[in-house]
């Protein structure tokens, strides 16, 4: 990875972060920021996010997927028209394009093998657990 200049973020957005970050400690599992700190694209539809002085101006939420078999969390930023876009229909999809948006960028973080369907529903369940729903 070529050393890029950290991103910086609206108090909204880091106030958010903050929360889910102690959640993943709480449930024992580290978070990466990487790609909010380097990536300059939403990873859901690959636009590049408005950037002013290093603040991403267009951010509309922070959120994360978990790759349990590295046992850590992943978090993002999703642009407001991602975000507008977005429905429990396309939630599927959705998730997986984004997490190969990021994995192309940050190649460590990339799955050794395809998830089976009891890691997802594990995945699915420690996000229960730490969003609290």
């Amino acid at each position: 990875m070529v050393k890029k200049e950290k991103l910086t973020y609206s108090i909204v957005i880091l106030s958010a972060l903050s929360l889910i970050k102690s959640k993943f400690e709480k449930a024992g599992l580290e978070l990466d920021t990487r790609y909010m700190d380097y990536f300059e694209e939403c990873p859901r539809c690959g636009n590049t996010f408005k950037i002013y002085r290093q603040e991403v101006k267009d951010a509309a939420t922070v959120s994360a997927f978990l790759n349990m078999e590295q046992q850590k969390g992943i978090a993002y930023c999703l642009c407001k028209k991602c975000v507008q876009e977005m429905s429990i229909f396309t939630a599927k999809r959705d998730a997986e394009i984004t997490e190969n948006r990021i994995f192309e960028k940050i190649h460590d973080l990339r799955r050794s093998k395809k998830p089976t369907r009891a890691d997802i529903q594990l995945e699915k369940r420690m996000l229960q657990k730490i969003y609290g729903f």
